[in-house]
């Protein structure tokens, strides 16, 4: 899990703060990935009819990526994905934002077992 960087004077307002539950956090001794796995009909939002990123999505892996944060290098260079579901059309968008690498991309379903256990493993990779 994940913690509010807040501060406050008072114990009890931080108390009301809910942890952070990130979906999957992957870690070794010199890389840290937090993936968001989402699965809706349609992967993005029309706005002003062209495709986007589904802004509260991109939000939530901001707040984790911005938030888990600490003196340590491995946690200034985490890495994030949002994983979508895909049945036919795959994408993946690359970003950075400060050191942290962010991907938004899909993971094609509509294959055997085998192939989307070798698609997941090269997410990671």
């Amino acid at each position: 899990y994940i913690e509010w960087q807040f501060e406050s004077d008072n114990v009890e307002d931080i108390e009301m703060l809910p942890i952070m539950r990130t979906d999957i956090t992957l870690r070794s001794e010199n890389r840290k990935i937090i993936i968001d796995t989402k699965y809706y009909k349609e992967a993005f939002q029309t706005r002003y009819d062209k495709q986007k990123i589904n802004s509260s999505n991109l939000y939530q892996l901001f707040s984790y990526l911005n938030n888990q944060v600490t003196d340590s290098e491995i946690t200034r260079n985490c890495e994030g994905i949002l994983l979508y579901p895909s049945i036919r059309d795959d994408f993946m968008y690359s970003y950075k934002y400060k050191n942290h690498k962010i991907r938004v991309m899909s993971i094609n379903l509509n294959q055997n077992w085998q192939k989307i256990e070798t698609d997941l493993s090269n997410i990671v990779a």
